[in-house]
């Protein structure tokens, strides 16, 4: 809706049980995540905290939750404990929202009778896709139909049922999470995992001659990862440690994307994540025959310019796309 007409009152006001979920869902998180971190272990600055704790694990699953000034009190004083501001930092250790820091920052305005969710606040609210997800739209006179799909392992089953006819695929990962681990499965890396599921993608029969667009969404917390010095990527995957960009042909497909004013290492890390993907598209002999390829992108999906800017070389693509598929081209 944010694209089309932007989003209503009534599909603000819509978000604000999702948005309240998600507050929950943080603060709860990184209650559990102090008792998950060792070497070195994590407690909390005092005993005010720890009753505050009790609280939040008496509350976590409830499904009718009062949303009181009671559970927002003891977010806020537990926000500002020491312990879990140091959970936070290490909060690649376990499952916790990227919009975390946002939502605790906005919690004066959500807790407030009269809140009506902004741009941003819809944006950052994390809701698990399950099922199958149809969205149309016209732009310019062109009918596009997009189909969102869990990417839980739990959801892929349900694809199969909207492989046929279709023009491209948007295959979305997140960049920054290259050192978190999957909710179902706490020993596989979520990138390695994105990287197996892209392969077993590229390489279904029934998608020999589908395109694939890639989105390597959330790039703004990369770049903060890597200027920051925090969680090196070399830790997670070795490869990455004599990676150079020099002659390399990810570099010469996408400097033009590169931001001139990020660091020479963020364009490194960049450049090495795209290259996992390229190396699978690459290898497939089909390419050399023009049946299909692979569109890199970088994306921030709060960033509504950003967006806009690749939607509009997306539009292109699916079209062109398209257009061969009709042998119109």
């Amino acid at each position: 809706p944010l694209f089309r007409s932007g989003f209503s009152s009534d599909e603000r006001r819509a978000k604000i049980p999702a948005i309240k979920s998600n507050v929950r869902d943080i603060i709860c998180t990184l209650v559990e995540g102090i008792s998950m971190l060792a070497n070195p272990s994590v407690d909390f600055g005092g005993d005010s905290s720890r009753s505050r704790a009790d609280y939040m694990r008496k509350i976590r699953l409830e499904r009718e939750f009062d949303y009181s000034d009671e559970f927002y009190d003891h977010t806020q004083a537990l926000w500002r404990d020491s312990g879990i501001q140091e959970a936070y930092k290490r909060s690649n250790e376990f499952q916790l929202l990227d919009s975390a820091a946002y939502f605790m920052g906005r919690l004066a305005a959500i807790r407030d009778a009269s809140y009506l969710p902004s741009n941003e606040d819809i944006l950052r609210c994390r809701v698990i896709t399950q099922g199958i997800y149809e969205t149309k739209f016209e732009v310019n006179r062109v009918t596009f139909y997009m189909f969102d799909v869990g990417g839980q392992r739990s959801e892929r089953g349900k694809w199969i049922q909207c492989f046929t006819g279709i023009t491209a695929i948007i295959f979305v990962v997140a960049c920054s999470g290259y050192d978190t681990y999957l909710r179902e499965d706490p020993s596989k890396l979520r990138l390695e995992e994105a990287i197996e599921l892209f392969e077993s993608i590229w390489l279904n029969r029934w998608l020999q001659n589908t395109s694939v667009i890639l989105f390597l969404n959330k790039e703004d917390l990369l770049r903060e990862k890597i200027d920051a010095g925090m969680s090196k990527i070399e830790k997670y995957f070795s490869s990455y440690a004599d990676y150079t960009i020099t002659g390399s042909q990810v570099y010469e497909d996408m400097k033009e994307k590169l931001d001139p004013g990020e660091s020479s290492e963020v364009h490194r890390a960049k450049l090495w994540f795209v290259e996992q993907f390229m190396q699978i598209s690459w290898s497939d002999e089909d390419e050399e025959d023009g049946h299909r390829q692979c569109y890199p992108h970088f994306t921030t999906a709060i960033d509504t310019s950003n967006i806009k800017r690749v939607f509009n070389d997306c539009k292109h693509i699916i079209t062109t796309l398209h257009l061969e598929q009709m042998g119109l081209l």
